[in-house]
């Protein structure tokens, strides 16, 4: 009797283990997730709006989860050679930013709360040019929120709010006003 309830548990434990070894795995080998559809969409710091209308069709399929009141710009970038900079000059009442890395995982996000004279203004570094920031801040990261990368390559999808079609130039001339730059030290 001993035998068989041990049995029964090193089963369970075993089970479990390989249960949750494949959920974990799945994102990293996964041929639909979202950052695959997004790498094949964009290119490196080249922002696109996801609207749903005309977009690559792994693009479309992202969008159909957001809400439809949100405008959305997904931005890849690839801080090997550089730090990223995403911004725009322009305010809008309600953003909000997530920083995902390559397994589509997000790390890191903010919104128009966070950030200088509300407006979109973040760095993403990896950690030798995190050092580099704190010792000597170019001028044009003195209000940026400095975000350290986990990985070397991922994305950023920013959101705008839009309630009613009154807010529609506003929130086109944040969308517009979106840059991803690279970060030269």
């Amino acid at each position: 009797m001993i035998r068989l309830i041990y049995a029964i548990v090193i089963g369970l434990v075993g089970a479990s283990v390989v249960h949750l070894a494949i959920v974990f795995l799945l994102p990293r080998y996964s041929q639909n997730s979202a950052w695959n559809a997004i790498v094949a969409a964009t290119t490196i710091n080249q922002p696109v709006e996801m609207n749903g209308e005309g977009d690559d069709p792994r693009l479309a399929r992202l969008v159909s989860r957001f809400d439809p009141y949100f405008r959305q710009v997904v931005c890849r970038y690839d801080i090997s050679e550089g730090g990223m900079r995403i911004h725009a000059d322009v305010q809008a009442p309600l953003w909000t930013a997530a920083i995902y890395d390559s397994l589509a995982l997000s790390y890191a996000s903010g919104n128009d709360r966070l950030t200088a004279g509300q407006l979109l203004d973040f760095a993403i570094v990896d950690d030798r040019q995190l050092r580099f920031v704190r010792q000597n801040t170019p001028s044009v990261l003195t209000d940026s929120v400095i975000v350290p990368a986990r990985d070397t390559q991922g994305f950023v999808i920013v959101r705008v709010f839009v309630p009613d079609r009154s807010w529609t130039q506003l929130a086109e001339s944040f969308v517009q006003a979106i840059s991803c730059d690279t970060l030269t030290f």
